[in-house]
This record gives C-alpha cells, sequence and structure tokens, in this order.
C-alpha cells in the first residue's frame, strides 16, 4: 500500500480513516462480512425451495380420508388384490384418523421452516 502524505485519521468509533475516505476495519472484519453475507444468501435460497416445497405440498394436499386404500397401500409395497373393499374402506378410515397419506403436516412443516429462514436472513440482515 502506497504512503500518503496525510496520516490516517482516527474515527469516533476507532476506526482508521485514509484520505481516500474509506474506512479500515482490518481483514477480519472483511472475513466476518463475507461469511455473513454468503449465509444470508443461503438462508434466502434455503427460504425459496421451503417455500416452493409448501406451495408443491398444498397444491397436493388432499383429506387422508378421500384417497383411497389402494394408493397408501401401493405406496408401502402392499398388494390388495385380496383385500375386500370393506376392509379397504376400513384400513382407509384407521389411516385418515392417524393422518396418513395426509399432507398437510407437510405444508406447515415447509412453511414454518420457510418463514424460519427468512427471519433468521432478516434478522441477520439488520444486525
Amino acid at each position: 500500500m502506497a504512503r500518503t502524505s496525510r496520516p490516517l485519521q482516527r474515527t469516533s468509533f476507532g476506526q482508521r480513516r485514509s484520505f481516500a475516505g474509506e474506512i479500515h476495519l482490518g481483514r477480519s472484519f472483511t472475513v466476518t462480512h463475507n461469511l455473513t453475507m454468503i449465509s444470508i444468501w443461503l438462508l434466502l435460497i434455503a427460504a425459496v425451495v421451503f417455500g416452493y416445497l409448501a406451495y408443491d405440498a398444498a397444491r397436493l394436499s388432499t383429506s387422508a380420508k378421500h384417497v383411497p386404500y389402494a394408493l397408501t397401500a401401493k405406496s408401502w409395497g402392499e398388494d390388495v388384490g385380496h383385500v375386500s373393499l370393506a376392509e379397504q374402506e376400513k384400513r382407509k378410515n384407521a389411516n385418515a384418523v392417524r393422518g396418513l397419506g395426509d399432507l398437510s403436516q407437510s405444508v406447515w412443516l415447509f412453511g414454518i421452516l420457510c418463514v424460519g429462514c427468512l427471519a433468521a436472513a432478516g434478522y441477520s440482515i439488520v444486525v
């Protein structure tokens, strides 16, 4: 760094100000500032991903009592060819009570994660 004819001036916060007016806080501030900016961008990207997942789960969400048991059983790898329709209806209602096959919990989960990432990024920007 070339020496200037004027010495560095001290500001009210103990920072040094050069003749050109830029504030020198040291190398550690630059590294910390860069990591903070990277984490803010990562939080914003995570918020977008979680927001999309919440939107997608809400779009696909349907009540568990409207999902045929054959679809739920197929996802578990079960064969329902030998199960009577009355038994399938009973199993479907039992699954509906437990919430199996319902994506509304996923909507809440991804929505809360999205809002949490946005809040953390906003807090990082303010602080």
